[in-house]
């Protein structure tokens, strides 16, 4: 999987894969 692009400046989006579970995936997105 290629990380998602920066939607805008100052945002900063980060996608966890959730060990043992494929399914699962957490976006987290950071405002700095």
């Amino acid at each position: 999987q290629t990380p998602a692009a920066t939607p805008m400046r100052g945002v900063t989006t980060q996608l966890y894969t959730v060990p043992g579970d494929s399914t699962r995936q957490i976006v987290v997105n950071h405002y700095d």
